[in-house]
């Protein structure tokens, strides 16, 4: 017989529950930042992340405050990376994995640092279960799902 908790564990498995609870936490948390004067346009919001993930713990950003203090907060927030083609520029293919996934390096839109990782149209064709829409029609990928990492150039 289910528990309680075996029926919540098995919906939280479900893509859709997963979705829809990441775009809740994501508006709750941009307009959280909104109220704080704090507005990122979505190829803001990927490259921070992408500096977030790549960022040793250790580098201070402020006074008593270091890249590692964000990590856990802005990470699980953006539920992966924002891997959308729209939101990058100079991009190349640097080849295919065994998988069949390509690595790419590319910057994110507006800005010079450089990045191999994954491009979400191409993931959802191979793996579309790693790849989520968000409520403004972009696409994240889950690289901890693809076993891979986002790696500063």
């Amino acid at each position: 017989m289910a528990t309680d908790l075996d029926k919540v564990v098995a919906k939280l498995n479900d893509k859709g529950v997963q979705i829809r609870i990441q775009s809740a936490i994501r508006k709750a948390t941009l307009a959280a930042l909104k109220k704080e004067g704090i507005e990122l346009s979505p190829a803001e919001w990927g490259e921070l992340t992408a500096r977030l993930i790549a960022a040793n713990p250790d580098t201070t950003i402020g006074p008593a405050f270091s890249w590692g203090d964000l990590v856990p907060i802005a990470v699980p927030v953006l539920g992966g990376l924002l891997s959308d083609r729209r939101l990058k520029t100079n991009i190349v293919d640097r080849g295919a994995r065994s998988d069949g996934l390509h690595l790419y390096e590319f910057s994110f839109r507006g800005f010079t640092n450089r990045w191999r990782g994954l491009i979400a149209q191409h993931v959802l064709q191979h793996r579309p279960e790693a790849v989520v829409q968000d409520e403004s029609g972009y696409l994240s990928v889950n690289y901890n799902m693809l076993n891979v990492a986002l790696e500063a150039v």
